[in-house]
């Protein structure tokens, strides 16, 4: 399969629990944590590997403090969004 992308092998082998860098909408970079993968099939059977990005890294010393009482660092899932992982907002 051809690509453009230099780290498309890295890009595939995101799963989830991965800290990755993520640009927000407001093209500010985010320390972020991969929260769910999925591989949905598009209409015309090509599957598109996407992940559910939290702008947040999970830490004992963590300030905030999610609904399940986990500590971190970052925004709330409010922000939370699904992207591709082709998507030039993502990066190592």
């Amino acid at each position: 399969m051809g690509t453009k992308t230099q780290d498309y092998e890295w890009r595939m082998n995101i799963k989830k629990g991965d800290i990755i860098d993520v640009c927000d909408t407001s093209n500010v970079w985010y320390n972020s944590t991969v929260l769910d993968v999925a591989i949905p099939e598009t209409e015309d059977g090509t599957e598109v590997k996407q992940i559910f990005v939290g702008y947040r890294v999970y830490d004992e010393n963590g300030d905030k403090t999610d609904t399940e009482g986990r500590r971190f660092f970052g925004w709330s899932s409010r922000y939370d969004e699904w992207l591709s992982v082709t998507n030039p907002r993502v990066q190592p």
